[in-house]
């Protein structure tokens, strides 16, 4: 009788963790998209022992065509970048579409994902 309920119990953890899943975004990353693309603001992530702000200071736009091909940040950080079927892993203050800023590699950014912040003078690591 007891594996029985045990197995009921567990079937309804994991039914309740799926549908919390997949209505949530990365919950370690911040993400930017849609109508925030472009704009001047401001995202929380996680560091080594707090949480910082990073700002987006800038962006660069699609030289033949809509949408953003690069962005400047006002501090480190480390992210993912897609852009069409593309996804590029990175860490810095600036990022920038390594086909350029025009043609038809130079797909725009579909969404950031800012996963951590890092102080100026802390060492980063690559993904």
């Amino acid at each position: 009788m007891r594996p029985y309920l045990l197995v009921i119990a567990l079937a309804g953890c994991a039914a309740d963790a799926q549908v919390d899943m997949g209505a949530q975004a990365d919950p370690i990353c911040t993400r930017v998209e849609g109508k925030d693309l472009g704009e001047r603001l401001t995202v929380h992530v996680r560091a080594i022992d707090t949480v910082r702000g990073i700002t987006f200071r800038s962006w660069q736009p699609k030289l033949d065509g809509e949408g953003y091909v690069g962005f400047e940040l006002d501090g480190p950080a480390a992210y993912m970048v897609k852009a069409d079927f593309n996804f590029f892993y990175d860490e810095g203050t600036a990022w920038q579409n390594p086909f350029g800023a025009e043609g038809s590699l130079a797909f725009p950014i579909e969404y950031v994902d800012v996963c951590e912040a890092f102080a100026e003078d802390e060492p980063t690591t690559q993904f």
